[in-house]
């Protein structure tokens, strides 16, 4: 028998009143045998609610469950199908993609120079009666799900490409999950939605920097100028959104040859960094290293690239000491040379060190384009022409290499261009393989043209400078072939021009006269400095115990090797950078030596180094 207690239970749960009926009526679907013989509403737990209550054996019948395990499976069918066919539809429209891309970059290598005129006279006949600004326009034409995709891919790509080749210790995204949200942000740049016009900003500069390196200019210019729009509107929000989106502009006006630009939208996004106190940000450092590379003021440099510092990735630390080096070399007529290529020797090390990475293709490229640029710029500096040359050969053969595409073109252009200089200064053949790969880089990026027009320039400055030697010494010079000139095209003699104003023109008229007073100054100025190289030499020869730090018995041994004094200078050469490195020591540095390019400055010391540097030290 039924204890009283549980009658009241059993009749308190058999009676329901009709509302509650309807409200339980949005529960589970199973019910258990107990509760379907008393018909009461089951909760479908096992054991389920009412079970417990009663202290019933809570059971369910073989066909419920199989019921449920079969609607359970076909459920997962469904989702199976489903995620095929997105798997396939997103393949085909990727196939589109690339096939339309291969199509565009075909017609637009075939296309001649007048066809380009002739665009250009039509689009300037036309742009006084189009009433729809152009980021508009390109935006009505995005509207369908395969454009939609087209520009997720775009934006992917750059993604991509920029945190793997061009900065890759510093990602550009806002956020984690910005990839899953992406065709979000589409369709809001789309509508133009002014709620998050931030986020519009900054997906715009994605497409444009995407469009551009796919080749796409005219879609890129017309993203560029939808971006601007924006910045009129949001240079005064600190939001870091706007400072990404002002670096993107930087990149974008990097790459177009509008060095301008650049340095005004690094600034802005500087500025927004420094507002929000982010001095070891993604941000603060991507715009950092733009206004280094781009900047012409020596104290600029100098000072943005010892910003990267801050950071502990080891990119970030290469690109500051070998950018160090490069600014010096170019714009100091005073160099400390033991510091210099110190700085460089660090650099070789920090290379091999845990964290670098160095085993990645991609990241071995880039350091190994911007250390070897150092090398040669700092080699041919100190008149060492063999070590010059070597670097300048290496920094050819890294340019044949698939990922030297896809770096920053002032890193690509920087190299290219310290290598001409070499080949220029030997007369060699290798300066051809220069100008071709930046006039295929020209295609896409402005600045490799500016660089290409420069290197011509140096070329015809020193064809002159070998037409003047012959009619000084009356005996002939070996000169450069001039390959983009006609060959009947005579060399006209003229004075010796300044090569340190790049604004300076050669005269088309041939000129009677000839700077000899000059010519002899810069001939007893080549003398002075083969003098102090030799002092130095010598200096090393026969005193090496006073540069010997450490374990240097090879280098001393390589010095006092007993061979032909025409062969020390090669022997000096290969042993030199060992030998400054040993030298560096804060007592033994001369007096007028800068102390801002100390040692002790830059904190090249074991200290400064010693934290293991590991990957994830790399993704700031």
């Amino acid at each position: 028998m039924r204890q009283p207690q549980l009658e009241v239970i059993h009749s308190a749960l058999t009676y329901l009143s009709p509302a509650q009926r309807d409200r339980d009526n949005v529960g589970s679907t199973k019910t258990c045998d107990c509760c379907k013989l008393h018909h009461i509403m089951c909760d479908g737990t096992l054991p389920c609610n009412n079970c417990l209550i009663t202290l019933n054996t809570c059971t369910f019948d073989s066909e419920t469950a199989n019921e449920d395990i079969s609607s359970m499976k076909s459920a997962l069918d469904s989702l199976k199908e489903d995620l095929k066919v997105a798997q396939n539809n997103e393949k085909a429209w990727k196939k589109k993609y690339e096939d339309a891309l291969m199509l565009s970059s075909s017609k637009e290598a075939s296309s001649t120079s007048a066809g380009e005129k002739s665009r250009k006279r039509k689009r300037d006949s036309t742009d006084n009666i189009k009433l729809v600004p152009p980021g508009r326009r390109s935006l009505q034409r995005l509207l369908g799900p395969e454009q939609s995709f087209v520009l997720c891919n775009i934006i992917n790509n750059f993604v991509s490409i920029y945190e793997t080749y061009i900065h890759p210790s510093h990602t550009i995204l806002p956020s984690s999950n910005f990839g899953a949200r992406l065709p979000e942000y589409i369709h809001q740049l789309i509508r133009d939605d002014p709620e998050d016009a931030c986020m519009n900003f900054y997906v715009s500069s994605l497409l444009c920097n995407g469009a551009m390196i796919t080749g796409n200019l005219e879609t890129s210019k017309e993203f560029y100028e939808r971006s601007r729009r924006y910045a009129g509107d949001l240079f005064d929000v600190m939001d870091v959104k706007v400072g990404r989106a002002f670096n993107l502009l930087a990149y974008n006006r990097l790459c177009m040859g509008d060095r301008v630009r650049c340095i005004s939208y690094a600034r802005l996004g500087l500025s927004i960094a420094e507002h929000l106190n982010l001095l070891t940000s993604n941000l603060y450092m991507n715009c950092a290293l733009g206004i280094a590379f781009v900047s012409s003021n020596y104290e600029e440099r100098l000072k943005y690239f010892r910003e990267l510092s801050r950071s502990k990735a080891v990119s970030d630390l290469v690109f500051c000491l070998s950018g160090l080096v490069m600014t010096e070399v170019k714009f100091n007529k005073e160099i400390n040379w033991r510091d210099m290529s110190a700085m460089m020797r660090k650099c070789m090390d920090l290379q091999k060190s845990p964290g670098s990475l160095y085993h990645k293709s991609q990241d071995r490229t880039l350091l190994d384009v911007v250390t070897n640029t150092a090398w040669a710029m700092l080699f041919r500096r100190t008149g060492n022409n063999k070590l010059a040359l070597e670097y300048a050969l290496n920094i050819i053969h890294l340019s044949e290499k698939a990922e030297f595409s896809y770096l920053c073109v002032a890193v690509d252009c920087a190299a290219l261009d310290a290598a001409a200089d070499v080949f220029i200064d030997q007369n060699r053949t290798e300066l051809t393989r220069v100008i071709q790969r930046l006039d295929t880089m020209s295609a896409k990026f402005q600045l490799s043209k500016h660089f290409l027009v420069s290197i011509q320039s140096k070329i015809k400055d020193n064809l002159a400078l070998a037409v003047q030697q012959e009619v000084i010494t009356h005996q002939p010079v070996q000169r450069l072939n001039v390959f983009f000139t006609s060959p009947t095209e005579e060399v006209p003699r003229y004075t010796q021009p300044n090569r340190t104003s790049p604004q300076t023109k050669s005269s088309p008229t041939v000129s009677p006269t000839i700077d000899v007073q000059q010519t002899r100054q810069h001939q007893q100025h080549q003398q002075q400095t083969q003098q102090q190289i030799k002092q130095l030499q010598q200096q090393m020869r026969f005193e090496p115990r006073h540069y010997a730090k450490g374990d240097l018995q090879h280098v001393h041994e390589t010095i006092n090797t007993p061979q032909s004094d025409k062969n020390f200078n090669e022997r000096f050469y290969e042993v030199t950078a060992d030998l400054l490195v040993a030298s560096l020591d804060t007592q033994s540095l001369p007096q007028e030596a800068d102390p801002l390019l100390s040692p002790n400055f830059f904190a090249l010391d074991d200290d400064f180094f010693a934290p293991t540097l590991d990957s994830d030290s790399c993704i700031m």
